[in-house]
């Protein structure tokens, strides 16, 4: 039996499809492999305001790739999308970013400055005592990135 040209077609679009949803997957579970080796940490802050309903401030966080291959994503991978903060193991705040291009060379670190983060003044009153002696040592970050519609947490 002589298969129809259009057949032939779609029998082609779907191999070519295949192909490159396997190619994704592998793209992406080798990106996952990288992620779970990346240590990430708070390094700076400035620009604190202080208001009746809120604190901001700036934060800078180091991204550290201990691997001996470059870890590099594009906007189209994966997209760094929220960075959740604790302050001596409690929740502090989430700030959204929305990096999509990171590139971190081997054996080397990425830092990423000024990131606005605003603490409402309601939850900071848990707190109170915890930031009269405010220790950055103390303040830890996960990383949360979107790889295909997947999260992938990385934590301090």
């Amino acid at each position: 039996m002589i298969l129809k040209t259009k057949t032939k077609i779609i029998i082609g679009v779907i191999v070519i499809i295949a192909l490159i949803s396997f190619y994704g997957y592998r793209k992406a579970m080798k990106l996952k492999a990288l992620f779970e080796k990346i240590t990430i940490s708070a390094s700076g802050f400035r620009n604190l305001k202080m208001s009746l309903t809120d604190i901001r401030f700036d934060i800078d966080v180091t991204m550290f790739n201990p691997a001996e291959e470059n870890f590099e994503i594009s906007s189209y991978l994966a997209t760094l999308k929220r960075l959740n903060f604790f302050y001596n193991g409690k929740y502090l705040a989430t700030a959204k970013p929305m990096i999509s291009d990171i590139s971190i060379p081997a054996n080397n670190q990425l830092k990423i400055s000024n990131i606005p983060v605003v603490l409402p003044t309601a939850s900071i009153l848990a707190f109170t005592m915890d930031f009269l002696s405010f220790d950055i040592n103390k303040l830890t970050v996960e990383a949360v990135i979107e790889v295909a519609g997947t999260e992938i947490f990385i934590k301090q």
